[in-house]
């Protein structure tokens, strides 16, 4: 990449750690890695806060919120950014949720001049009403995770030429010498301490061979939040009992937590498919190392943005099967199995074909792997780069992919 000496404060006040938390931290560390200037602000005692302290992370500030705020505009996170905003004085501050670009604009209210430029991240389809059109209208300029946000956008009257459409990007994994735990192995191999670190074990096999086996089974898996507000367990759970496997052919791991997950797994013992389901509960390594364990990957959402799972998995070299909602069809490119939302039938005829045909699962991993080259770190930071190059009118400075 080429120079870039300007100073990038990224904002993200949720209280959970999800896909746009785990991009802001990619960007961040990935900018840090090149050699740039940038810090990140999240609010204390988070979940982005305790895992920064927990591992480390370098350039990161926290604040507190006041208690009082009014829809997104709370002062107290306002305040707390214009005073770090004096501390590091940046040319460009990135707000990495909806929440976070309505602080921002409070926040620039308090801000001597210069004042810096505002980037709003928006990673969700959902329509967005007036306030939201004026929010990202007031930025200098909005990065769409895929083409489907960037048409909402522009539908609901957010000036096109501030929309960029920016892919996301996922660090391929990192290895250890032996392998790591399991659902069918016990914890406490020699490589234990190293895979909790963050890295992903490899013993030499291929991605698709190395995966929890029992009595041979093929293994699908999901990796979601359960709560109902995006992702669609319960369909996948049906799905699951219509295609009606072997209890020794196939098995089929959960990984997340959330409110909904007593009732998922009520709903798989009446389904009768208890004994094939594994519900993990949250996963605290690396979503690759989850990942490694699974033959077929399904992704079940009600909306979708970008996932950062899915293109993970696609990294791995995974079969993908996805319901079409949001960006899915437009990260699979072609390369998956796309299936209408909370149709349970179509997915269970899908999930069928793809436990039955080794051939027809090993073609769409190579596609899958070959169409990830989107999506990875590098390219995502140079593309951020060559944006904030352009609002700052050095279009000269341009990043190399």
């Amino acid at each position: 990449m080429q120079e870039f000496n300007s100073v990038v404060l990224h904002v993200d006040f949720e209280p959970t750690f999800r896909g746009a938390e785990n991009q802001l931290l990619i960007l961040h560390q990935g900018l840090l890695d090149a050699g740039f200037r940038s810090y990140s602000l999240c609010r204390e005692e988070s979940e982005f806060d305790l895992r920064a302290r927990r591992e480390g992370w370098p350039h990161i500030y926290r604040v507190r919120s006041g208690g009082l705020k009014a829809g997104e505009f709370d002062p107290g996170l306002a305040m707390g950014l214009a005073r770090i905003t004096r501390e590091v004085k940046p040319d460009i501050i990135h707000a990495h949720s909806a929440h976070a670009a309505g602080v921002a604009l409070l926040a620039r209210s308090f801000m001597g001049q210069p004042k810096p430029k505002l980037v709003f991240h928006r990673t969700v389809t959902d329509s967005i009403g007036p306030l939201s059109r004026w929010k990202y209208n007031a930025a200098d300029a909005v990065v769409a995770v895929c083409q489907a946000i960037a048409r909402n956008l522009a539908r609901s009257g957010v000036d096109e030429r501030k929309v960029k459409v920016v892919y996301i990007g996922m660090s391929a994994p990192s290895s250890c010498e032996s392998s790591c735990e399991s659902p069918g192995r016990k914890s406490g191999s020699a490589c234990d301490e190293t895979c909790q670190s963050g890295d992903v074990c490899s013993d030499g096999l291929s991605s698709n061979s190395q995966r929890a086996t029992r009595n041979a089974q093929l293994v699908c898996g999901m990796i979601a939040a359960l709560d109902r507000t995006q992702k669609d367990v319960e369909t996948l759970l049906r799905a699951w009992a219509l295609a009606d496997f072997d209890i020794f052919a196939a098995q089929l791991e959960i990984f997340g937590d959330g409110p909904d997950r007593a009732r998922l797994e009520a709903l798989a013992r009446e389904l009768g498919i208890d004994q094939q389901v594994t519900f993990h509960g949250w996963w605290s390594r690396d979503i690759f190392a989850a990942l490694k364990m699974l033959d077929i990957f399904v992704l079940s959402s009600l909306k979708e943005g970008a996932s950062n799972v899915l293109a993970a998995a696609m990294i791995m070299g995974l079969p993908c099967l996805a319901t079409d909602v949001g960006g899915n069809a437009e990260i699979l490119g072609g390369t998956g199995i796309l299936v209408p939302p909370r149709d349970a039938r179509a997915m269970a005829g899908e999930l069928k074909k793809l436990l039955d045909d080794p051939a027809f699962r090993s073609h769409l991993g190579v596609l899958a792997k070959a169409r990830s080259s989107l999506f990875s770190t590098r390219r995502f930071v140079a593309s951020m780069v060559e944006t904030y190059a352009e609002i700052l009118g050095r279009s000269g400075v341009a990043a190399k992919a």
